[in-house]
């Protein structure tokens, strides 16, 4: 028998289509900040998100006659046409959906307006009141699925959710890297991210050796524009969770066809198997993107599609083209009479030349050496510090030596 569902269970649906864990919820009011033009944004997070979450931020705040409205569905400031999305939000779901999975205090004030106000909402319930408050938006959520205990009982456990906020996170500050972020944990402090340039987001996340190994991208042709960052070929990685691509500002999940454009660029550069590492920043005109293509909006469609990743193609080329990069080795184990040099056994090499200033040809024995000289350098070092740390003795600091960590390394740390 077919029946008309319960208003109830059509917001839970509803709900459930754009909220399904703690870090659906960073997402949503991560990028309404962004849409709002803010500069700076502090997150505060108790037990991974699923006892409360704060984000305070200043962009441009809701007028109080409107924070009300802002928590009904399909109702939004962003959207004009669906055919010139030029914002990260723009169904009108997500204020919505989490006042329908958990209780939501929204706190603004606009920069000009007298005085701000709060709306406090979970499920029909909403109350607002008008008081003092600084400019920007403040929201808190609690009672995350507190009426949907099947929902709750399914989140991951708190390591596996905060990883999850961290990942998400570190992806939008790489693409947005002039955003200050502070992140606190359990009322500890985790990040404080003074905001910079790419070079220096990927110092924070990354580490400095990733940094130093990437090289600019800046390109532009007529309306389309790239923009951000792209590994020298001896950084690359056997996963491709370190190549990060947005449009118009949106991260977005790359197609294969796209991935193969990459790959066409590097040439023989690439080491098989391997991805580089980057951060791409794409921006052309809205009405040529189609991003109301999928339920997260990580995926889109390009309207002129060969156009778009001619363009990518000449953009990474052109930036290889302009620093000094030899190729990658081939893989020497398919051949008999090639192979890796065996560990510690060297013999007596006579120098030969130096090869694009990356790897030094020598002779020995008959036989032809290639060596890898950035490689050579760090196992030398490493070889000193080694027989330094056997042999001396150890010496007492006079005050603590501090060593930095990236944000990634500091995960790791953590977990």
């Amino acid at each position: 028998m077919i029946r008309k569902l319960s208003q109830e269970l059509v917001r839970e649906i509803a709900a459930g289509e754009v909220i399904s864990a703690p870090v659906d919820l960073i997402k949503e009011l991560f990028e309404n900040a962004l849409d709002a033009g803010a500069s700076q944004l502090e997150i505060k997070l108790f037990e991974a998100g699923i006892e409360k979450i704060i984000i305070i931020d200043n962009g441009s705040g809701i007028k109080k006659e409107e924070l009300a409205l802002s928590l009904e569905k399909h109702s939004t400031s962003k959207l004009e046409s669906l055919d010139a999305i030029n914002s990260l939000g723009f169904r009108g779901e997500g204020l919505y959906a989490i006042a329908n999975s958990a209780r939501i205090a929204i706190t603004s004030r606009p920069q000009k307006q007298l005085g701000g106000a709060t709306v406090v909402a979970e499920n029909d319930e909403i109350s607002f009141r008008e008081h003092p408050a600084k400019a920007g938006t403040s929201i808190e959520i609690t009672r995350l699925f507190a009426n949907l205990p099947a929902r709750r009982a399914g989140l991951e456990p708190k390591q596996e959710e905060l990883r999850k906020i961290t990942s998400l996170l570190s992806k939008y500050i790489l693409h947005y890297p002039h955003i200050k972020l502070k992140l606190i944990v359990d009322d500890k402090e985790r990040w404080n991210y003074a905001g910079g340039s790419f070079s220096e987001a990927v110092k924070f996340f990354w580490g400095a050796v990733s940094a130093n190994r990437l090289l600019d991208l800046d390109f532009a042709d007529n309306d389309y524009k790239l923009l951000g960052l792209i590994s020298r070929p001896e950084l690359s990685r056997p996963r491709r969770d370190r190549l990060l691509l947005a449009v118009n500002g949106r991260p977005i999940v790359w197609e294969e066809r796209w991935l193969k454009v990459v790959f066409e660029s590097y040439k023989e550069l690439l080491p098989k198997n391997q991805y580089p590492v980057g951060i791409l920043n794409l921006e052309l005109p809205v009405e040529r993107v189609l991003v109301n293509t999928s339920p997260d909006k990580t995926r889109l469609r390009f309207l002129d599609e060969e156009k778009v990743l001619r363009f990518l193609k000449q953009a990474i080329s052109k930036t290889l083209s302009t620093h000094p990069l030899a190729p990658a080795l081939p893989d020497l184990t398919n051949f008999e009479a090639i192979s890796p040099a065996p560990n510690h056994s060297f013999p007596k090499l006579s120098y030969i030349a130096t090869y694009q200033e990356l790897y030094i040809l020598a002779q020995a024995d008959a036989k032809l050496w290639i060596i890898d000289q950035h490689a050579a350098h760090e196992r030398i070092l490493y070889e000193e510090l080694t027989k330094r740390y056997q042999n001396e003795e150890p010496i007492e600091l006079s005050h603590a030596e501090l060593i930095e960590l990236s944000a990634d390394d500091v995960e790791i740390y953590l977990a």
